[in-house]
């Protein structure tokens, strides 16, 4: 069976993107059948004081696509007119419900597949709905292959490669760390690399002054 969970919270960052104040999400029991909604007179009417907005955390509450997709005609008739995905990428369901990212080019494994992703989005899309996403792309999980690989590159002495020209190395921790710092800011050290990285939120952060992580984004 599935639940519907209102007040959710969702960064205050994201509400510029979707204009609203109030939000809620999807919690599936683990083991259940396909979700159903029945929204109800009730419900219809509390989905539209949310401006049609409803979030739903696949990584972090192992929902996946195409449950979405197959709710689709329930959540229309309810009121919804705009799915929130949070973190639609492969993220660390452990830190901050999924948005750590382990692999932006893939999705976790739980949700489905990019393929299932397509599908939703054209599912919602067919519907006059659409689909918005919050995506972290100022760090990266700190036990992500990427940032294994840069490590290992770092401590060859390569710090131009794809994923070490990516970050920020220093061999000073007093060196003043990078700005704009978009949350806590602060050196780390990597044992394997031998050097600091620059890290925000306890992950590392990408520097887009470097031209690796620039390259990385585009």
């Amino acid at each position: 069976r599935c639940r519907v969970a209102a007040g959710l919270g969702v960064p205050r960052a994201l509400t510029t993107l979707v204009i609203a104040t109030s939000f809620g999400a999807i919690a599936c029991e683990h083991g259940a059948p396909g979700p159903t909604l029945d929204p109800g007179p009730a419900a219809s009417t509390r989905f539209q004081d949310l401006n049609g907005v409803m979030w739903f955390y696949t990584t972090a509450r192992d929902l996946r696509f195409a449950d979405i997709t197959r709710m689709m005609d329930d959540l229309h008739v309810g009121g919804i007119r705009v799915l929130g995905i949070y973190s639609p990428y492969d993220g660390n369901k452990e830190k901050f419900l999924g948005c750590a990212p382990r692999d932006f080019y893939a999705t976790a494994p739980q949700s489905g597949s990019v393929q299932d992703f397509t599908e939703m989005v054209a599912a919602a899309h067919a519907r006059g709905m659409k689909v918005v996403t919050y995506f972290v792309d100022i760090y990266i999980d700190k036990d992500s292959q990427f940032f294994r690989t840069a490590e290992r590159q770092a401590a060859a002495g390569d710090r131009t490669s794809r994923e070490a020209a990516a970050f920020h190395w220093t061999d000073d921790p007093g060196a003043p760390t990078p700005s704009p710092a978009a949350g806590p800011s602060a050196w780390q050290f990597s044992d394997v690399a031998g050097a600091y990285y620059w890290s925000l939120w306890e992950e590392p952060a990408f520097d887009y002054n470097q031209p690796g992580a620039r390259a990385e984004l585009a």
